[in-house]
């Protein structure tokens, strides 16, 4: 499994997240093919879909559905790199800029789904942490 020579609580810019794992600069789910992992981020300084966590157990919520699609994207790669127990890292962002290293991730579960207050609807997967 690919190591990102990071240590549990360690905070780090975006800017070396994205040289470690050669991933996109945003988003909360972001694919790196050359180190062959999904990096995703809480970023709790922003609105949007809650994401929940009880103990080692995070709920994460992924992308809105498009109107004629289910699973497609990036939300389609995650829930494949989760049943592959494929390489997922977790990040959460507590202030700008700062993105705090949770550690690996792994499938709690099948997603579900939820509706937010606008109508959409957007599956919620179920994490775990490495410990």
């Amino acid at each position: 499994m690919f190591d990102p020579s990071l240590t549990v609580g360690e905070t780090i810019s975006n800017r070396r997240l994205m040289d470690i794992f050669h991933c996109a600069c945003e988003g909360g789910v972001r694919y790196s093919s050359r180190t062959g992992t999904v990096v995703l981020v809480i970023n709790n300084t922003k609105s949007g879909r809650p994401n929940t966590e009880k103990g080692d157990a995070i709920s994460f919520a992924g992308r809105p559905f498009a109107e004629d699609q289910k699973f497609a994207g990036a939300n389609k790669r995650l829930r494949e790199f989760l049943s592959e127990d494929r390489p997922v890292f977790l990040f959460e962002v507590n202030a700008p800029g700062q993105y705090t290293y949770r550690g690996p991730v792994k499938s709690g579960g099948e997603p579900t789904v939820a509706t937010d207050d606008e109508g959409a609807t957007y599956p919620v997967f179920k994490l775990k942490l490495y410990r």
